[in-house]
């Protein structure tokens, strides 16, 4: 038995989570990179249901001795779940999907906030019901790249590791993770921004099969 496990946001479902967050670290004045604040949320909201967005930010601005401004904080929390308006399946994701499924037992590992995951579970209900297995980070208590989420994944689809492939568009997320907990990882990328790597690269969801049989 095989798997092939996916990332959500911006592998299967388009969302401007980089360019809305980054507006919101404008508009609050904090001087942290994009990625940093990714880090943060690895560690609050996206692991733990009972924190909110708000209550993240709130929490880095006095780390980082800045005002805690109602508004800022109003503003921003209305940022971040107004980007979920312009969610999207990219378009070849359902047929990726259903292709292999046929195949391969299918899972979903997605870093994601409470607001996120009520989103997704009202609002793309044909694609959550493709698979056999999904682990938001949020109801869990782990996030990507900590191995245990992938392994809980791997448990529930009754494969080992090496049978099991991780598709996503964040190496430091995707990639690291299941490399670290020995899945064999594809890169998803679609700006045709990285060369040569050590693993499968595809700017598309319909070369993932053929990486697999590839590599079978």
């Amino acid at each position: 038995m095989r798997a092939v496990l996916f990332d959500l946001w911006n592998t299967l479902v388009y969302c401007p989570t980089r360019s809305r967050v980054e507006k919101i670290i404008r508009n609050s004045s904090l001087e942290v990179t994009y990625e940093e604040f990714l880090t943060g949320l690895r560690t609050t909201a996206f692991i733990d249901s009972r924190i909110t967005f708000r209550d993240y930010l709130e929490r880095l601005l006095e780390e980082n001795d800045l005002e805690k401004d109602d508004k800022v904080l109003e503003d921003a929390q209305m940022i971040w779940e107004d980007r979920l308006s312009e969610a999207r399946l990219f378009p070849e994701t359902l047929e990726c999907l259903t292709d292999l499924k046929d195949d391969y037992r299918l899972g979903l590992i997605s870093n994601i906030d409470v607001s996120g995951e009520r989103f997704f579970t009202s609002n793309f209900i044909e694609l959550s019901e493709l698979f056999d297995d999904i682990e938001y980070s949020c109801t869990v208590g782990l996030a990507k790249p900590d191995r245990k989420i992938f392994e809980r994944a791997l448990k529930a689809l009754g494969v080992d590791a090496c049978d099991a492939w991780m598709v996503g568009d964040r190496a430091c997320d995707d990639v690291k993770g299941a490399l670290d907990s020995k899945l064999n990882p594809i890169l998803i990328d679609r700006k045709d921004r990285v060369f040569k790597r050590d693993y499968p690269v595809v700017r598309s969801l319909l070369e993932v099969r053929q990486v697999l049989e590839d590599r079978s």
